[in-house]
Order: structure tokens, then sequence, then C-alpha cells
């Protein structure tokens, strides 16, 4: 006998939330996904991998603002 067990997620387009920033702020204190969207959509808006750094350090810090711990 064996055993399976599947996980299905839905795909979601960041093109569709980069106008939709301002929901996901909201959303953001009670759902890391929601944060995880926004450094995504961040990530992407910049080529430059330096220029990254800086957006992506404000959302580690929104995380700990929002209550999130590391590990």
């Amino acid at each position: 006998m064996s055993q399976k067990t599947e996980f299905t997620f839905p795909v979601v387009e960041l093109n569709e939330w980069r106008s939709r920033l301002v929901e996901l702020d909201a959303l953001a204190p009670a759902n890391p996904f929601a944060v995880i969207l926004i450094a995504q959509i961040q990530a992407s808006a910049h080529a430059d991998k330096a220029a990254r750094l800086g957006p992506l350090l404000k959302i580690v810090r929104r995380l700990y603002d929002y209550g999130y711990s590391g590990p």
C-alpha cells in the first residue's frame, strides 16, 4: 500500500498584483504570502542586484514589525 500527498497551489501572475500593492500592504500583517508577493514585485522592478537590496531589507523590517519572527 502506498501513500500519496498532493499539494495544489494557485498560480499568481505578479503583473496582476503590481497595481494592487496598497491591497497587499493591508493584507500583509496577517498574511505572510502578501509580504512575499510585495517582495517579489519590488525585486522584479530592479534589474540591478544592488538596487534590490534596499527594498528587500524594508520587507524584512516590515515582517518583524508585523510580528513575524526569525528562525
